[in-house]
């Protein structure tokens, strides 16, 4: 936990200690947001009053109660008080969309839709936000993911081209005055998966997802201990750069099964023998469910059986995208 000094700094660890603990009950007290955070109860209750005020939290009505006197005043965290805007563009088969989804503190959809589009621009995605913002002033957090990297206030090697060598965040955050952060598109899917595998497990030390997207060449996203590797420079997964035997990558996708179980494969072997990652999922329209035993079996000709991990593939990726882009968003509001 990040060291704090400061009168400010204090104040805004306690406060976000509270509204954490708030969120992760049903409706709490003063002396039960006390016991849990370890503040004082003068504390809590300042703490309480002022996130009152400003509509974070909301008061509960008591249930009936059988003590004398007064019942104790509840709150709830209140999941509607600000919104996430989470946008990702896509190019597939020609076709041009903008997904987008706006999420509220709960981590709940509000609405989500797609927009088509002729080509996809730094403008096009202003306008949308134009809209988006204008139907829901509550929107505070505005989260992008992108088929590319984001590093040093520059976005590379991204499919959508229009986006390419410019910092794409400091625009936004000048145009709308609200919190801004881009993921690459690979790493928000890859979170979206772990947290959706959470579900059925207590911990996953190490989680990759790899893709092989219609018309772009493979891509994946690893989480570590409950986090996205981004490697020094945002370049952690880029595995469009693997030395692949047969050919250009992107012919070798389009040309035949065999060469996408091949490249799959390989891809395979390499986070074996250098993460030895415990589970790893593989998407994408290029991909279908019928190669996972064959991509398995060439991977087994390399890697020893007991070092294999769990493999799978998930073809619903969208869902995840978002759930990814949500959490990463959650994460920046709420630490």
């Amino acid at each position: 936990m990040k060291q704090v000094s400061s009168v400010n700094e204090v104040k805004n660890h306690n406060v976000l200690l509270v509204k954490n603990t708030l969120r992760s009950m049903e409706n709490g007290t003063k002396n039960s947001v006390a016991r849990l955070t370890g503040l004082s109860i003068a504390t809590c209750n300042t703490i309480l009053n002022e996130l009152e005020q400003s509509h974070e939290i909301i008061p509960v009505e008591a249930s009936v109660s059988t003590t004398v006197g007064r019942p104790p005043k509840s709150y709830r965290f209140n999941q509607d008080y600000s919104y996430i805007c989470c946008v990702y563009p896509v190019k597939e088969d020609g076709i041009h969309y903008l997904n987008y989804a706006i999420i509220d503190l709960g981590g709940n959809i509000v609405n989500h839709s797609i927009l088509y589009q002729e080509k996809i621009t730094l403008h096009d995605i202003e306008l949308l936000l134009d809209t988006l913002i204008e139907q829901q002033p509550k929107i505070d957090t505005i989260a992008i993911g992108i088929p590319g990297y984001y590093y040093d206030h520059t976005v590379s090697s991204c499919a959508v081209e229009d986006l390419n060598g410019i910092d794409l965040v400091d625009i936004l955050e000048k145009r709308y005055q609200r919190n801004v952060f881009v993921e690459n598109d690979m790493n928000a899917i890859a979170l979206g998966f772990y947290n959706s595998a959470l579900e059925h497990t207590d911990f996953l030390h190490s989680f990759v997802t790899i893709s092989f997207f219609k018309n772009n060449g493979p891509g994946s996203g690893i989480i570590l201990k409950g986090g996205i590797l981004h490697g020094c420079n945002n370049f952690a997964g880029e595995i469009l750069y693997l030395p692949y035997s047969g050919g250009e990558i992107h012919e070798m996708l389009e040309r035949s099964r065999e060469d996408v179980i091949q490249c799959a494969a390989f891809a395979l072997i390499c986070y074996c023998s250098i993460l030895n990652p415990e589970t790893v999922v593989f998407t994408g329209e290029n991909i279908t469910s019928d190669m996972i035993p064959e991509i398995i079996k060439q991977a087994s000709g390399h890697i020893p059986s007991t070092h294999l991990p769990t493999v799978r593939y998930e073809y619903n990726y969208r869902e995840s995208y978002v759930r990814g882009l949500a959490e990463l968003a959650l994460k920046k509001i709420f630490s």
